[in-house]
Protein backbone atom coordinates (compact mmCIF):
# COMPACT_ATOMS: atom_id res chain seq x y z
CA UNK A 1 0.00 0.00 0.00
CA UNK A 2 1.29 3.39 -0.54
CA UNK A 3 1.12 6.49 1.03
CA UNK A 4 -1.31 8.20 -1.62
CA UNK A 5 -3.95 5.12 -1.14
CA UNK A 6 -3.12 5.36 2.99
CA UNK A 7 -4.04 9.49 2.87
CA UNK A 8 -6.62 8.19 0.75
CA UNK A 9 -8.34 6.08 3.17
CA UNK A 10 -7.91 7.91 6.03
CA UNK A 11 -9.91 10.25 4.32
CA UNK A 12 -12.89 8.14 3.47
CA UNK A 13 -12.76 6.84 7.29
CA UNK A 14 -12.25 10.46 8.47
CA UNK A 15 -15.40 11.58 6.56
CA UNK A 16 -17.21 8.31 7.57
CA UNK A 17 -16.48 8.82 11.19
CA UNK A 18 -17.39 12.65 11.02
CA UNK A 19 -20.96 12.19 9.59
CA UNK A 20 -21.61 9.74 12.65
CA UNK A 21 -20.91 11.86 14.98
CA UNK A 22 -22.79 14.55 13.20
CA UNK A 23 -25.73 11.77 12.82
CA UNK A 24 -25.88 11.09 16.77
CA UNK A 25 -25.37 14.67 17.57
CA UNK A 26 -28.68 15.08 15.23
CA UNK A 27 -30.53 11.56 16.78
CA UNK A 28 -29.88 13.27 20.55
CA UNK A 29 -31.43 16.67 19.62
CA UNK A 30 -34.49 14.58 18.34
CA UNK A 31 -35.00 12.38 21.07
CA UNK A 32 -34.68 15.62 23.48
CA UNK A 33 -37.10 17.56 21.52
CA UNK A 34 -40.14 14.52 21.08
CA UNK A 35 -39.57 14.17 25.13
CA UNK A 36 -40.52 17.82 25.67
CA UNK A 37 -43.02 17.47 23.37
CA UNK A 38 -44.47 14.42 25.25
CA UNK A 39 -44.20 15.89 28.40
CA UNK A 40 -46.23 19.24 27.24
CA UNK A 41 -49.06 16.92 25.99
CA UNK A 42 -49.06 15.37 28.80
CA UNK A 43 -49.77 18.35 30.96
CA UNK A 44 -52.20 19.46 28.76
CA UNK A 45 -54.04 15.87 29.14
CA UNK A 46 -53.55 16.31 32.95
CA UNK A 47 -55.17 19.67 32.80
CA UNK A 48 -58.00 18.66 30.60
CA UNK A 49 -58.87 15.73 32.65
CA UNK A 50 -58.74 17.99 35.56
CA UNK A 51 -61.44 20.79 34.09
CA UNK A 52 -63.38 17.61 33.04
CA UNK A 53 -64.00 16.09 36.76
CA UNK A 54 -64.67 19.54 38.30
CA UNK A 55 -68.39 20.25 38.80
CA UNK A 56 -68.08 23.17 37.55
CA UNK A 57 -65.54 25.00 35.24
CA UNK A 58 -64.05 27.89 35.66
CA UNK A 59 -65.46 30.14 32.79
CA UNK A 60 -62.10 32.64 32.55
CA UNK A 61 -58.73 32.17 31.37
CA UNK A 62 -56.05 30.67 33.79
CA UNK A 63 -52.33 30.18 33.90
CA UNK A 64 -50.06 28.07 35.84
CA UNK A 65 -46.16 26.09 35.88
CA UNK A 66 -46.76 22.29 35.72
CA UNK A 67 -43.09 21.66 35.96
CA UNK A 68 -39.70 24.11 35.52
CA UNK A 69 -39.61 24.89 31.93
CA UNK A 70 -43.65 24.68 30.94
CA UNK A 71 -46.11 27.31 31.47
CA UNK A 72 -49.83 25.95 30.63
CA UNK A 73 -52.09 28.34 30.15
CA UNK A 74 -56.45 27.31 30.03
CA UNK A 75 -59.73 28.81 29.25
CA UNK A 76 -63.11 27.22 29.68
CA UNK A 77 -65.75 29.07 27.59
CA UNK A 78 -68.90 28.68 26.86
CA UNK A 79 -70.55 27.87 23.27
CA UNK A 80 -73.19 30.33 21.90
CA UNK A 81 -75.21 27.98 20.53
CA UNK A 82 -75.93 25.84 23.80
CA UNK A 83 -74.17 27.78 26.78
CA UNK A 84 -75.54 25.89 29.51
CA UNK A 85 -73.83 22.23 27.94
CA UNK A 86 -71.40 23.18 25.68
CA UNK A 87 -68.10 24.53 26.29
CA UNK A 88 -64.65 25.09 24.33
CA UNK A 89 -61.85 23.98 26.54
CA UNK A 90 -58.52 25.12 25.67
CA UNK A 91 -54.93 24.56 26.68
CA UNK A 92 -51.75 25.74 25.74
CA UNK A 93 -48.59 24.55 26.85
CA UNK A 94 -45.21 26.23 26.36
CA UNK A 95 -42.04 24.66 26.78
CA UNK A 96 -39.34 27.37 27.33
CA UNK A 97 -36.94 27.68 24.47
CA UNK A 98 -38.75 25.50 21.65
CA UNK A 99 -41.57 26.95 19.06
CA UNK A 100 -44.93 26.40 19.75
CA UNK A 101 -46.90 23.55 18.39
CA UNK A 102 -50.58 22.41 18.08
CA UNK A 103 -51.33 18.87 19.36
CA UNK A 104 -54.79 18.13 19.47
CA UNK A 105 -56.48 15.97 22.10
CA UNK A 106 -59.12 14.07 20.98
CA UNK A 107 -62.36 13.41 22.82
CA UNK A 108 -62.68 9.25 23.81
CA UNK A 109 -65.98 8.18 22.46
CA UNK A 110 -68.48 7.04 24.29
CA UNK A 111 -69.39 3.38 25.00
Amino acid sequence: MSLLEALIASAILATGLLSLAQLLGLATSATAASGRMTHAALFASQKVEELRASPVPPIEQRADVPAPGYAREWSVVPLSSDPDHVALVEVVVHVRGTETRLVALAPRPSR
